[in-house]
């Protein structure tokens, strides 16, 4: 018998961490025999918690609620289990649990549940703190623990761990609450509920059969040597680089969840900066170096400076002199291509919710221009960027306007027009070139979101600049794609590839991959009517959770008959932790539990 409601829900994560980081060696990805490597894309695992003082007390200690409240974690402990969650207000997969955790006080509370908050991030004050808990409605003790005695004591590694104490105030679990959200991955509902199977299991008295779990999460860290000599500061080092790699998500308005711009915002990260950089989660970038390229949005960080963020952090984030701090870069706030000479909005706001995976929305959106209009750059833009996983914006076809909403997929097959996701710039075209918006054109908006603890509404916009008259050089936009995906269950390395013959001699300038949740790995080649073929993109570990696009420093010019191919490959197994469902039949279609295989590349005729 489960605990609680079944319609408890997964959310979509991704708008996640930083900005920053630094890639890696990736295998060749046109090995269709080879499984893919998705080392960003990390579930709970079953852990050894031998270290982890399980079976053994709590000590005795006063807990002080930030609403006032206080007594002895004996007192508060006494007579059922006690349930421990870490917190920090702006972690994207805390939040995605603040629903849930209230749930629990709700529904378990009357079998004898408590619950204890504990958030040891500096960066959070009081403030924000009440903030989460009105914005959740938590009843339960709420902790500062800035100066992270409690994670301390409990040897917390993340801040999605919760720690479950029977009624003799012995720790019976530890780890994740469920495996419905990790890094780089959602479900819609959990495979596996350690939490609820534990306290189930505890509640009749019997022992807990899985008693320790990683935890995805915001990874923290309690500890740090001083390194001896000379180290970096955050003032003379650190900040020049986050400035450089990680502040044009990750400041107030953008797209990140939180802020990297003063001491406290960066110091309190220091544990999830550490892991993302070990692990080369960031920044989103997926593309090998030893295809293609160099690219305009490769924003990797330099193994120097990587390496000397590591050291600040080793050294325990020594401030340093508030004298050296470069000047504050000048952000441009509202939109980055200047003000628009056109606004176009979507009708009305689209409500997100606070949590479950969200089905795509389809727009329709009118430009209702006088002329025909030439662009010169374009910007997409959302009221609450955070709840944005992807927009793309197509030329919506007159023949589509009273067919099957589904077919509206193909839609995605071709007529693609422009793109937002975290990390991706607004276009700007050179003097030379522009791209073309016919007089009465519609627009069809494809929007993702990703649920973010809370309930919101938005509405996106697009914002043109136009050029006078027709440019030299129009652009264009075509893709090597197909509807024609079948995907067995528990297939690990399914293959689907497509053609696209580029008519006349042309300049290409770079390639927009797209495929959904079991999307594994993607390549770009062309072949040259001479035979010959060549390898110009190769994404070895895909992710959904980034829509990137690959966009290239120097254009390069193919003859007339040169062939676009894109393949992507994909995972249907258990092994895959975004597989929605590896015990289904996969076919293409609009959402995320469906699939598409899309090689989008933009390029011009040349005479």
């Amino acid at each position: 018998m489960r605990l609680f409601l079944n319609t408890i829900s997964g959310t979509l994560l991704l708008l996640f961490l930083f900005g920053c980081g630094e890639g890696q060696a990736d295998p060749q990805v046109g090995d269709e025999n080879s499984a893919s490597a998705l080392p960003e894309q990390v579930a709970p695992s079953v852990e050894d918690g031998e270290h982890h003082f399980l079976g053994k007390r709590f000590p005795d200690t006063l807990i002080k609620s930030v609403d006032g409240r206080s007594m002895m974690w004996s007192e508060y402990a006494q007579g059922g289990p006690v349930l421990i969650a870490m917190r920090d207000a702006t972690c994207p997969i805390c939040k995605r649990f603040g629903p849930l955790l209230r749930r629990y006080e709700k529904e378990l509370g009357a079998k004898g549940l408590k619950i204890i908050f504990i958030n040891p991030m500096a960066h959070d004050d009081a403030a924000a703190m009440k903030e989460e808990i009105e914005t959740y409605d938590f009843e339960s003790l709420y902790v500062d623990d800035v100066e992270q005695t409690f994670a301390r004591a409990l040897k917390a590694t993340s801040t999605a761990e919760v720690f479950l104490f029977n009624g003799k105030r012995k720790l019976v679990y530890r780890g994740a609450i469920d495996d419905r959200y990790g890094i780089g991955y959602v479900l819609n509902e959990p495979r596996q509920r350690f939490l609820e199977d534990a306290l189930e299991l505890t509640l009749k008295g019997r022992p807990v059969v899985i008693p320790s779990t990683s935890a995805p999460g915001c990874q923290l860290d309690l500890g740090a040597e001083t390194l001896v000599g000379d180290a970096v500061t955050f003032y003379g080092n650190i900040s020049q680089i986050l400035q450089n790699r990680c502040q044009r998500c990750h400041r107030a308005g953008e797209n990140a969840p939180f802020s990297l711009v003063s001491y406290k915002d960066v110091a309190g990260r220091k544990g999830m900066i550490k892991y993302v950089l070990g692990k080369n989660l960031m920044p989103p970038w997926y593309a090998s170096d030893e295809y293609g390229g160099p690219w305009i949005d490769d924003l990797r960080i330099p193994a120097k400076e990587k390496q000397a963020i590591l050291d600040w952090i080793q050294a325990d984030c020594p401030e340093g002199d508030v004298a050296k701090a470069p000047a504050a870069k000048p952000w441009v706030q509202g939109w980055k291509i200047g003000k628009p000479d056109a606004i176009l909005k979507v009708p009305k706001k689209l409500r997100v919710p606070a949590e479950g995976l969200i089905p795509y929305k389809y727009v329709v959106v009118e430009t209702n221009f006088d002329e025909d209009k030439w662009i010169k750059s374009l910007e997409l833009r959302a009221e609450v960027p955070q709840a944005i996983h992807h927009i793309l914006v197509f030329y919506y076809k007159k023949e589509h306007e009273d067919v099957n909403p589904k077919y509206l997929g193909h839609l995605a097959l071709n007529g693609y027009f422009a793109i937002f996701s975290p990390g991706v710039e607004p276009i700007v075209y050179p003097d030379d070139r522009g791209k073309f918006l016919k007089k009465g054109q519609k627009l069809l908006f494809q929007i993702h979101y990703n649920s973010i603890g809370k309930e919101v509404w938005d509405q996106p916009s697009i914002g043109f600049k136009f050029r006078e008259g027709a440019p030299k050089n129009p652009i264009l936009c075509n893709a090597a794609s197909t509807d024609k995906i079948h995907i067995k269950p528990h297939v690990a390395n399914h293959k689907v590839a497509s053609e696209y013959v580029i008519p006349t001699k042309a300049r290409i300038f770079g390639y927009t991959p797209h495929m959904h949740a079991r999307g594994s790995k993607f390549a770009m080649d062309l072949i040259f009517p001479d035979g010959r073929e060549q390898r110009v993109l190769s994404v070895p570990s895909f992710n959904f959770n980034w829509q990137q696009s690959f966009r290239l420093r120097d254009p390069f010019d193919v003859p007339a008959g040169t062939i676009v191919r894109a393949t992507g490959w994909f995972d249907n197994s258990a092994a895959n932790p975004a597989n929605p469902d590896p015990n289904q039949d996969v076919y293409f279609g609009l959402q995320t539990n469906d699939e598409m295989m899309i090689g989008y590349f933009e390029w011009m005729k040349l005479e």
